[in-house]
């Protein structure tokens, strides 16, 4: 199963020891330690990421497109808001 998860992690931006050592609680950098549960945790996270990255929409992207955001006052509600002020 360890070499399973390696060819998996390959293509992988995040590093195979650290993701270990993460899914683990610090317990153990090595793919072949790991317990049934954080195996199972890691490989569905390495799958996750591959086909984000397959598809291309990995969270370093903009969720949303920028521009003015918009206050949520009930009287007013399209009164641009400064990166500074807070709406409430």
């Amino acid at each position: 199963m360890a070499y399973r998860v390696r060819q998996l992690a390959e293509g992988s931006r995040y590093p195979l020891d650290s993701l270990c050592e993460r899914f683990s609680g610090g317990r153990t950098d090595d793919v072949g330690q790991l317990f049934p549960r954080e195996l199972w945790q890691l490989i569905e996270m390495l799958k996750a990421s591959a086909a984000r990255e397959r598809t291309g929409t990995a969270r370093s992207s903009p969720a949303a497109p920028q521009g003015p955001r918009l206050a949520s006052k009930s009287g007013d509600r399209h009164t641009p808001v400064e990166d500074d002020e807070v709406p409430f």
